[in-house]
């Protein structure tokens, strides 16, 4: 009887003591929590065209010096495998006999010069969702799939020896894209970040590709590269190709 108390005692011994470390042990700490990024960029680019039938350019030099108002930028965010991203721009241009505006051949003007009076507000929104399908200790790589959206309200007025013309109107697109993004790693500081998507929907046809080279510093990376993306809008609209493609530089902050 007296070994069997002893044993008795010792085992709840065993239990209250193994209740109190278990009391006193902290809280395991999720790791796989989310993570973002911020990304505000410049990007200068060239817009080009079809419009009434006729191809337009507006070059950056041009672009730069009758812009009136641009906003870049937008937001990563991932947890494990998956993440969500959303990046838009929005640009107000006014260029008066600036415009490079050939009408194409077959049009009454017969192929020639003319002097145009463009105004433009711009808005392109890109969003979705992603999955991460390789990661290795230096290169990944996301797939994607998304929507992208593209807002144009225009004023045109183009001026010829034998041709005057004047349009306006406010056109817009949605459409889904599919389409993937990385980085592969040169060494600890510098890194290839690259993109591409291709989609359709209300246009016939988007797609983009970005490519550049990157440095890595602290939660930061700064991006120089080449970014292009594109509409075939089709239809009888006033616009019907829209373009936008140039150098970019891009500062990513995490938190």
């Amino acid at each position: 009887m007296k070994h069997l108390t002893t044993l008795t005692l010792a085992t709840l011994a065993l239990f209250t003591q193994a209740a109190t470390a278990q009391d006193a042990a902290p809280a395991p700490v999720a790791t796989d929590s989310w993570s973002y990024e911020l990304k505000i960029y410049g990007w200068g680019t060239e817009v080009s065209g079809e419009a009434l039938g006729a191809e337009f350019e507006i070059g950056f030099d041009q672009l730069l010096e009758n812009l009136n108002f641009a906003l870049m930028g937008g937001v990563v965010a991932r947890r494990g495998d998956w993440g969500w991203y959303v990046e838009g721009n929005y640009a107000h241009i006014s260029a008066d006999n600036a415009i490079s505006f050939e009408v194409l051949p077959g049009a009454p003007a017969g192929g020639i010069d003319v002097d145009v009076e463009m105004t433009v507000e711009q808005s392109v929104l890109n969003f979705g969702a992603s999955y991460r399908l390789v990661e290795t200790d230096s290169y990944r790589l996301y797939g994607t799939l998304g929507g992208r959206y593209l807002g144009l309200d225009t004023e045109l007025k183009a001026d010829g020896p034998r041709q005057k013309r004047r349009a306006s109107g406010y056109q817009d697109s949605w459409d889904l894209t599919i389409g993937v993004n990385g980085r592969a790693d040169i060494n600890e500081d510098w890194f290839v970040p690259f993109a591409f998507d291709i989609g359709t929907g209300q246009s016939n046809l988007t797609w983009q590709a970005w490519a550049g080279i990157g440095y890595e510093f602290n939660r930061s990376d700064l991006v120089f590269g080449y970014r292009h993306m594109e509409w075939d809008l089709g239809g009888d609209d006033l616009i019907t190709e829209y373009k936008l493609s140039g150098p970019a530089i891009l500062w990513n902050y995490r938190f």
